[in-house]
């Protein structure tokens, strides 16, 4: 039997937070439960572990870079982006964008914007 804490993780994130301009995601919570589904034998088989993150937010995000960061092999975001930015909200409401690339090195730059 593994140690699940040397396991490869595949982190999900997402969040459907209202942005101002944009739309609701309706199939959100159905890209996520699908991916789920296909990696249950991979869990189940203990050839990884699987962190699902419902309504992220940037600090939640953080955490679970900050407690599993040399084990994270694949970070899957769904929710609102551009094509540099993830677009969140705060533990206090506020918009926050998280520079794409500096999640790759989970050194993940946040800029926080006037609500």
């Amino acid at each position: 039997m593994s140690d699940d804490k040397k396991l490869p993780i595949i982190f999900l994130a997402y969040a459907n937070d209202h942005i101002e301009g944009q739309e609701h995601l309706r199939n959100l919570e159905i890209e996520i439960s699908n991916i789920k589904k296909r990696l249950e034998k991979a869990e189940s088989e203990q050839l990884c572990r699987v962190i699902t993150l419902e309504n992220a937010t940037v600090d939640l995000i953080l955490s679970v870079f900050q407690e599993c960061r040399d084990t994270i092999a694949i970070f899957h975001f769904a929710g609102h982006a551009n094509g540099f930015h993830l677009l969140l909200k705060s533990e206090s409401g506020y918009l926050k964008t998280a520079y794409a690339g500096g999640v790759e090195g989970f050194e993940v730059q946040w800029y926080e914007n006037v609500r």
